[in-house]
């Protein structure tokens, strides 16, 4: 496909199609042949908001490895007020607002925490404004294995206990103390930080409408706490809780990362192009020092190293297992600029945006509240009769 004939495609369109059976899987991503010879899949969730994106040839998508992960429900019954409700039926993916910012950049060195807002660079589609420690692409490898822990057990809201022996083996580590360690020192980040988001979509060339708030101050993490119990049978067990405060942000607008392939790659920037890049399955070419800007980079980095480090990320995402990067990939001179040229060689699964219109029609989700609280007095007789003498006396 050449470049004039992607320019006039629509990213996003809805051809005339109609679907097979009542209701369509977002896992079986069933395929649709339209009258021309271009490929579309359905992505979005059961109740019939996906939205066609086109993927390319049906060869090139991968389907991310599953994370081999459980939790276990910890019962609450003495927390009755906890609000919880269901995880959205898509796929099991991450916002693109995380993924495609600085947020979880390479900035993370000093590990000074941020004092007051700090305004995120998010590449013009979102605002986001982060309080806490700075965040590297670990930390978001982490927060996937605690939305998979969470997913797999109950609503979103709901307290789950998870293993660090299961983490580790999740991200192709020994377990070790160094590497429990590292992921108690990740929870504790997430867990200590807040984030707002808001979407902005265009409308007419530079206007732009601003969509209500998605996510406003939220914690990554609503509780983390060590299960002592698990101290005394010699593991390292934790209880974790996603917000149900997040659920539209994980409704729409995100990609499935493959968390296997990117826990096995190395430096900081080679794991934030890998997920930058699984959100796009036709990239367009980004200056070196947008690239740095979005990626988090120290802007004082001197640009032949940048560039040094970027040419060391093209080859490890090449000759990774399922390679993300195909021959073609580098970084060209154009017009006086240098540019990062990727030529993609398997995509993702993605779940579409939402329109704004489709926002505001979409009904509030149906939260679970908590029951109502009724009085039961279980004093004997004896002491309601003496209650009651004692009420007539004082009359």
């Amino acid at each position: 496909m050449n470049n004039a004939q992607t320019a006039s495609q629509p990213r996003f369109i809805r051809p005339k199609q109609t679907r097979v059976g009542a209701t369509v899987s977002p896992v079986a991503q069933p395929i649709f042949q339209v009258a021309s010879s271009k490929t579309f899949s359905v992505v979005g969730d059961t109740k019939g908001r996906g939205v066609y994106k086109q993927t390319g040839k049906k060869r090139d998508n991968v389907v991310a490895a599953p994370l081999k992960v459980t939790g276990t429900l910890v019962d609450e019954a003495s927390n009755p007020y906890n609000i919880k409700a269901p995880w959205p039926e898509t796929l099991g993916i991450t916002p693109n607002a995380l993924i495609r910012s600085s947020l979880f950049g390479c900035s993370a060195t000093s590990r000074e925490r941020v004092r007051g807002r700090q305004s995120i660079e998010a590449g013009g589609s979102y605002e986001i404004l982060y309080t806490g420690e700075p965040l590297s692409p670990f930390d978001l490898e982490v927060y996937a294995l605690c939305c998979a822990s969470a997913r797999a057990s109950g609503d979103m809201g709901s307290l789950v206990a998870i293993s660090l022996r299961e983490w580790n083996r999740a991200l192709g580590k020994a377990q070790s103390g160094t590497n429990n360690e590292r992921i108690h020192a990740s929870l504790l980040r997430l867990f200590d930080s807040f984030i707002t988001v808001t979407r902005f979509d265009k409308i007419n060339g530079p206007d732009v409408l601003r969509r209500p708030v998605l996510v406003d101050r939220v914690k990554f993490l609503a509780d983390f706490k060590e299960d002592l119990r698990s101290l005394d049978k010699g593991t390292h067990a934790y209880h974790i809780r996603i917000s149900a405060d997040m659920r539209q942000f994980f409704s729409f607008d995100g990609s499935e990362l493959d968390i296997e392939r990117v826990s096995a790659l190395g430096p900081a920037l080679q794991k934030w192009l890998h997920n930058f890049y699984s959100t796009h399955s036709e990239p367009y070419d980004l200056t070196l020092t947008k690239l740095r800007e979005l990626s988090g980079t120290d802007p004082d980095m001197p640009m032949a190293k940048f560039r040094l480090k970027l040419n060391q990320a093209i080859e490890a995402l090449m000759r990774c297992e399922r390679p993300l990067f195909a021959k073609g990939t580098s970084i060209v001179k154009r017009g006086g600029r240098e540019l990062f040229h990727v030529v993609k060689a398997s995509n993702s699964r993605v779940v579409g945006p939402q329109k704004y219109s489709d926002q505001l029609a979409a009904p509030i989700a149906k939260l679970m509240t908590p029951p109502a609280q009724t009085f039961v007095d279980r004093r004997s007789k004896a002491e309601k009769d003496a209650a009651m003498q004692r009420a007539r006396v004082a009359l």
